[in-house]
């Protein structure tokens, strides 16, 4: 697997634990947070839970039944997401601002 799918799975992780934290309405009822992992890449994804957890974005406990692992995403884990969709929204504002500012030359009248 090259470093960058790594890298993406990682994301993909903490994305997923940042909207199901706030898609939750009342925090009160919360006993615990469990994820069964299965599919394709089931190593990849166990692999990059324990690198974020060792990390410190999130805590990961394992439970007595197979494939399912308790997952909490912690306040660093919040704070990075957080900072990677400001970066995406200043490249995403950029790039629009640079392409209205780019002049078109063919617009140009000749005499100038």
């Amino acid at each position: 697997m090259l470093q960058i799918e790594k890298d993406l799975i990682r994301i993909q992780i903490l994305f997923e634990l940042y909207e199901n934290l706030f898609g939750i309405c009342i925090y009160r009822d919360i006993t615990r947070q469990e994820y069964k992992i299965s599919g394709v890449n089931k190593c990849e994804i166990i692999a990059a839970l324990f690198y974020l957890s060792d990390r410190g974005f999130i805590n990961v406990r394992t439970t007595s039944k197979d494939d399912v692992l308790i997952i909490y995403i912690r306040a660093r884990g919040i704070d990075e997401v957080e900072l990677k969709i400001k970066k995406a929204t200043t490249v995403a504002l950029t790039f629009s601002f640079n392409k209205l500012l780019i002049p078109n030359f063919d617009d140009v009248p000749d005499e100038c």
